[in-house]
């Protein structure tokens, strides 16, 4: 089993001044993530979206499971993400950040 971390912050964090120890501010995101794997190769989703794929988030920041004993040696997979977002128009981004793995 391989665990994923995601972490986020706030885009624009306000600058303060202190004496004392700093501490990182986690934010624990309000919107729905999913997360999806695909096949560089011939872009086949291996693991679509769906409501089984949701984020996971505790102290760390946000996280999923997920067993490879099933993936095909040798190929390059990428990860992908889906923020549905609650606001008004329930709109929904998807996240490519072309980074690739293999597995071996």
């Amino acid at each position: 089993m391989q665990f994923w971390n995601l972490n986020q912050r706030k885009k624009y964090e306000q600058k303060t001044f202190t004496k004392s120890m700093l501490t990182s501010s986690f934010i624990a995101p309000k919107d729905k993530m999913n997360y999806s794997i695909v096949d560089v190769g011939t872009n086949t989703p291996i693991v679509p979206f769906s409501n089984y794929t949701s984020m996971s988030c505790d102290g760390g920041g946000m996280y999923f499971n997920q067993w490879f004993n099933t993936f095909e040696p040798g190929r390059y997979y990428k990860i992908l993400f889906k923020v549905q977002y609650e606001d008004d128009f329930k709109s929904q981004v998807v996240y490519d950040n072309n980074e690739e793995f293999k597995i071996i």
